[in-house]
């Protein structure tokens, strides 16, 4: 089974400009941090999953023995582009260090930026469980992370 990407619920209203409560921030793809945190399989992401904060009953990888950190990574090389109704998200591959092993499940792409409320964007379902020492890497599909087509 190969890994399959999902959009959190509130992800277009934060894109969007947030709700009116504040609750939600709006997000700034280029200009905030956007970042990576990994997860095991002790608790799937949902669609109403909200903030990065708490991450809702997930598991975060521990970062024992490995280059991980609490957190993610932030992605690098970002960029946006819209060719023919079809806006893409892109970013530089991710990867950690790990003599003693990894094991992820989960990986969420959320905005670090906010002080609090850090909005989930997208999760990708790596199938199953993946595990790897010495260097743990998630390749992006080549046409990006995300894209939105308008009709």
């Amino acid at each position: 089974m190969g890994a399959t990407a999902f959009c959190f619920a509130k992800f277009a209203m934060n894109a969007f400009g947030g709700d009116s409560a504040g609750e939600s921030p709006n997000i700034d793809f280029l200009s905030d941090t956007i970042k990576c945190a990994l997860f095991t399989s002790d608790h799937a992401p949902e669609y109403a999953d909200e903030f990065y904060d708490g991450a809702h009953g997930m598991t975060e990888v521990s970062p024992e023995g490995t280059t991980y950190v609490t957190g993610g990574k932030a992605l690098t090389g970002k960029e946006l582009a819209c060719v023919d109704k079809v806006t893409t998200f892109r970013a530089a591959d991710v990867s950690w260090e790990s003599p003693s092993g990894i094991t992820a499940r989960y990986a969420c792409i959320y905005d670090d930026t906010p002080a609090e409320n850090k909005p989930f964007l997208w999760w990708i379902d790596l199938g199953a469980d993946s595990s790897c020492s010495g260097t743990w890497f998630l390749g992006w599909d080549a046409a990006g992370i995300a894209t939105i087509t308008v009709a």
